[in-house]
């Protein structure tokens, strides 16, 4: 499974289990480190708005994804995720505080997001979010004739109850 894939398995993945189904969002993998910060893995940029966001990932990423690191993926994967939820309330507080202060409540975002984070992770299996994990999770599962329930004659009938037993 190529890097990319894999990223847009994770998101869809964990999306899913933080609740932010509603949102939609895209991943950008360069191949550049950040001018400004030369150790950032990975980071998001969120539109409220809109219910979108972008993930950018950086080549300590694609380093990761070679060495077959899935586990620090998954928990940068889970920690931008997480900072949709504290996106709102970081937004309100920092139209409310003075410049010397606004330091303080980054760092508070940061420690929040990273609970909400370590919460999730420790829910999770690595070995499910592997790339071949994510492949047999996504198949479909097959369903043969064989397989199917049928239904049970004596509820087709009776709409639904099955006989012998009365609607109250």
């Amino acid at each position: 499974m190529k890097l990319s894939k894999y990223l847009i398995e994770l998101v869809i993945s964990f999306k899913h289990y933080l609740r932010l189904d509603e949102w939609k969002g895209e991943i950008s993998i360069v191949k550049e480190k950040r001018a400004d910060k030369t150790d950032t893995y990975m980071d998001i940029h969120i539109n409220q708005d809109y219910l979108d966001f972008n993930i950018t990932v950086y080549p300590g990423v694609v380093e990761s994804y070679k060495q077959k690191d899935y586990a620090q993926i998954v928990e940068a994967i889970v920690h931008e995720l997480s900072h949709i939820i504290t996106e709102p309330l970081y937004l309100m507080g920092i139209e409310g505080i003075t410049n010397q202060q606004v330091k303080t409540l980054e760092m508070e975002r940061e420690r929040a997001t990273e609970r909400i984070a370590r919460i999730i992770i420790r829910q999770v299996k690595y070995n499910n979010y592997t790339p071949d994990g994510l492949q047999h999770r996504s198949r479909p599962n097959k369903r043969n004739k064989k397989n199917r329930r049928k239904s049970r004659p004596d509820t087709k009938s009776n709409g639904g109850i099955p006989s012998g037993k009365k609607q109250s």
